[in-house]
């Protein structure tokens, strides 16, 4: 009866990693839609100011 007890607590750790590991993932792939959202932003700003900072 042990065992089986033992082997559900390991099941039900195994499931809470799982969850972790989905949560980081989630919180990491947020970070990288912002980080791909701020790059187009400064993408589109260095675009429309190439001409006017030029020392020529």
């Amino acid at each position: 009866m042990n065992e089986v007890r033992d082997f559900n607590h390991l099941l039900g750790n195994q499931k809470q990693i799982s969850q972790g590991i989905a949560t980081g993932f989630d919180e990491v792939e947020e970070k990288i839609d912002r980080l791909r959202e701020l790059m187009l932003k400064i993408e589109a700003y260095l675009i429309r100011n190439q001409g006017t900072n030029r020392d020529e």
